[in-house]
């Protein structure tokens, strides 16, 4: 039994004799249908993998800015409720000084007593 043979025999059970030109242009086409389809799944899983580092970037530079935006926010606050600030604000809506203090009489009926 020669080379040719073995592999015919060992590929194709059948007594079918094929050429060698043949029996290597269907192991070459065999190979073809086993590497295409992994070689578009690799193409995929690249375009997958690279569009996902760059929404991982763009995701990042937003969290960068929005980071910054709340230091400014929380600065911007603690100027607005400084006791300065709100002086400020209380002039510009022209209080008026208290000058005396007046209190309102009440009768001792409506309110709760201390019991000595």
């Amino acid at each position: 039994m020669n080379h040719q043979t073995f592999v015919s025999a060992l590929i194709f059970p059948l007594k079918v004799s094929f050429s060698r030109e043949i029996l290597l242009r269907l192991i070459l086409v065999m190979i073809l249908f086993l590497i295409l389809p992994l070689l578009a799944f690799y193409v995929f899983q690249v375009g997958t993998i690279i569009k996902a580092n760059y929404l991982i970037k763009i995701y990042t530079q937003d969290l960068k800015n929005l980071s910054l935006e709340n230091q400014m926010l929380k600065i911007e606050a603690t100027r607005n409720l400084s006791l300065k600030s709100i002086e400020k604000e209380i002039e510009k809506l022209n209080f008026v000084p208290v000058s005396e203090i007046r209190y309102i009489p009440v009768s001792y009926d409506y309110l709760v007593r201390e019991n000595r």
